[in-house]
């Protein structure tokens, strides 16, 4: 590994130097990120937006079941993805973005008045949004806009009373 002249060490003796820190910075920056996303998910954990989450989802899910579809394509396929994007999303700001395509999913008149018209907003506050706080507080505005539509009572009922005057004087005009 020494020059002949016996005064250093040989240009191979040097790569194989810098190919072992090489070796030992790319270990090292693998461990950072193995604690990183470590971390990064006990928080996601402690935060209780999984929780949120599932919540959002189990309410959408009973909607379906009792007046039905609320969403855009199959529902058990639907669940599961959503399960998995929120699982792994990591940070706030993603999963936020992964709400906004959540939200997509759900179909317009299964969402409030109130909620359509705030929409625009509602979408901006979560594209910036930095804190699981933050994201489950719009995940709650999500979950408090879904509605369920008019039972056919209801509809029957509604009608009956908008044509019932009319319905009066028409008879009495008879």
């Amino acid at each position: 590994l020494w020059s002949s002249d016996g005064l250093g060490p040989t240009l191979e003796a040097l790569g194989f130097v810098l190919a072992g820190v090489a070796m030992l910075a790319l270990v090292a920056g693998a461990v950072l990120q193995c604690l990183a996303w470590r971390r990064a998910k006990k928080e996601l954990l402690l935060s209780g937006v999984l929780e949120t989450c599932e919540e959002l989802m189990a309410q959408i899910i009973n909607a379906l079941e009792t007046a039905g579809s609320v969403l855009i394509g199959d529902t058990a396929a639907w669940a599961e993805r959503w399960r998995q994007e929120f699982y792994w999303g990591g940070s706030a700001r993603k999963l936020g973005l992964q709400l906004l395509a959540f939200e997509a999913d759900i179909r317009a008149e299964r969402l409030s008045a109130d909620f359509l018209l705030q929409r625009e907003g509602w979408q901006r506050s979560l594209r910036s949004v930095q804190t699981f706080e933050e994201f489950c507080k719009q995940a709650g505005q999500l979950k408090n806009a879904l509605t369920t539509p008019p039972t056919s009572d209801a509809i029957t009922q509604c009608l009956f009373l908008a044509i019932r005057p009319n319905l009066a004087k028409a008879v009495s005009n008879f």
